[in-house]
């Protein structure tokens, strides 16, 4: 919290959030709700999948991908900077609140229309079950839209447990939804799409509610808020790098689909499947240093700490990849059988790039809360130049193989970009500032607080 003094002079207090024990305690409560979430998934997955059939369940998926897409796409990375610019200037966040309720609800409108055209065009000759399915999905866009914009408030404003609760709760409702359906055998395409919709519809209330309450009322001597224009530059110059296509649409596993064969893809599922723990990683220390260098005053301060945060995170998920890099050959035909046993050099290779891509994520993350949002967008650009050559040079030859292995060098030829790219940015920095503002802790020196753990 920043104090002004009658000399004009700036201090911080700092606040017990940014205690070494409670941001390792951030950390693992931000990794415990990935967990958790992704622990709901996986049995509603089983469940739905049991229900529905492989038919229905490729229906109810094409409703969520579009869904999925239009609202990290059509958001316009207006949620990562709401995020931003409160944990910036937590005095305006209810100004910054009410500036986005106007590009929100715009955006639901057209979002929706735009669900409802894809419902159409896709399903339109379909069965009549299909058809209300598709069109009760549509209502899933603008919750999930709504509830991006009060997540990202909530963790711009650092409550971490609302945060990480609500995150959570869409997966853990439609878990507990699914699961009722299945034992009061009503499973079908419509309720579960319904549960679906609900689930989300009810966490965007609750974050809404939660946001709007937790937002502090503004102090007459704080400054103008942002303005919708810093906003949309902000969103727009980060937006690749929040809304991976590579991350969030799965595209390998489209490409060994189309290219390949069934079988092939069948193994690189499997392998895919064990990349999971090193990508929460690096989700859940990025969730965590956004906001918290967002709101640091110190310029040299906040660097100390992206660079602490940084090391932190690419050494645990470089050492999780390497434990089950090894652990891969004896727990795939233990827990799938010998007919998968192909799929252990592909997971492999594919969790030194789920490491790449975990570090990449928590440079991205750090390189907003610093204020360059396109750091992130200019490494998964660099991804995609490498990865369309080397699909071509290396799936011909290896197949299986040389998918995986074009995904894991791709992966780490974006991170060496974005390290290329904030070290740049920071160098910039540090000669236009050589000498860092300065600020005064009330009661204890203003360091970084992980400088006690990493160092």
């Amino acid at each position: 919290m920043n104090f002004k003094a009658a000399n004009g002079q700036r201090f911080v207090a700092t606040s017990r959030d940014e205690r070494p024990k409670s941001l390792l305690a951030a950390v693992g409560a931000s990794l415990g709700a990935t967990l958790a979430g992704q622990t709901a998934l996986v049995v509603s997955g089983v469940l739905v999948a049991r229900m529905l059939g492989p038919a229905n369940r490729g229906y109810l998926a094409l409703f969520v991908l579009s869904t999925t897409v239009l609202f990290l796409l059509g958001g316009l990375g207006l949620p990562a900077a709401v995020s931003f610019y409160t944990a910036k200037r937590p005095a305006q966040g209810r100004a910054i609140l009410k500036l986005a309720v106007g590009p929100l609800l715009t955006q639901i409108l057209l979002l929706s229309a735009m669900q409802g055209v894809v419902i159409i065009v896709f399903v339109a000759s379909k069965p009549s079950v299909v058809r209300a399915a598709g069109m009760i999905s549509i209502a899933a866009v603008g919750s999930c839209l709504a509830a991006d914009y009060a997540l990202a408030g909530l963790q711009g404003l650092r409550r971490s447990r609302a945060f990480n609760i609500l995150r959570s709760m869409p997966a853990v409702l439609y878990a507990l939804g699914t699961l009722l359906l299945f034992m009061l055998h009503r499973g079908s395409l419509e309720t579960v799409t319904v549960v679906w919709v609900l689930a989300s519809t009810i966490t965007a209330g609750a974050a809404t509610t939660a946001w709007r309450s937790r937002v502090p009322k503004r102090h007459p001597a704080v400054g103008a808020s942002p303005s919708r224009v810093e906003l949309l530059r902000f969103g727009l110059t980060g937006l690749l790098g929040t809304a991976s296509p590579l991350e969030t649409l799965r595209l390998d596993q489209a490409v060994v689909g189309l290219f390949l064969s069934p079988t092939a893809l069948g193994l690189y599922v499997v392998g895919a499947a064990f990349t999971n723990l090193p990508r929460f990683i690096g989700l859940s220390i990025g969730l965590v240093m956004y906001p918290h260098l967002a709101a640091r005053s110190n310029t040299s301060g906040a660097i100390g700490a992206f660079w602490r945060f940084f090391v932190l995170g690419a050494l645990a998920s470089l050492v999780v990849s390497a434990v089950l890099a090894v652990a891969v050959g004896y727990m795939i035909p233990l827990f799938f059988g010998s007919r998968f046993v192909g799929a252990v050099p592909v997971a492999r290779y594919l969790l030194f790039g789920a490491a790449f891509l975990a570090a990449r994520r928590i440079l991205a993350d750090g390189a907003r809360g610093l204020g360059k949002p396109g750091v992130g967008s200019v490494a998964e650009a660099a991804s995609w130049l490498w990865l369309c050559p080397a699909l071509v040079l290396l799936t011909p030859t290896a197949g299986l193989i040389g998918v995986s292995q074009a995904f894991a060098s791709a992966s780490l030829f974006s991170l060496l970009v974005a390290s290329a790219s904030i070290v740049r940015h920071i160098r910039i920095q540090q000669t236009a500032f050589p000498t860092a503002p300065q600020s005064f802790a009330v009661g204890r020196e203003d360091r970084d607080p992980l400088s006690s753990i990493v160092s």
